[in-house]
């Protein structure tokens, strides 16, 4: 499940750079917003799945 959830943020994370690569044209910045989207993304879901077990037993139910 925490699977699931990185790809769709990482996913997320790279809609986003390209859509501020064609606003501001800066591929530096774009560079940089992906990899600190995507490391946001998958920190936060390895903490929730990790410490808080009610978090991880409803995306069990929730995705089966």
């Amino acid at each position: 499940m925490a699977l699931v959830a990185i790809i769709f943020g990482s996913l997320v994370a790279l809609i986003g750079a390209m859509l501020s690569i064609i606003v501001s044209g800066e591929p530096f910045r774009m560079i940089l917003e992906m990899y600190v989207s995507t490391g946001f993304a998958i920190m936060a879901m390895i903490y929730l799945s990790s410490f808080v077990p009610a978090i991880r037993d409803g995306n069990a139910n929730l995705f089966k």
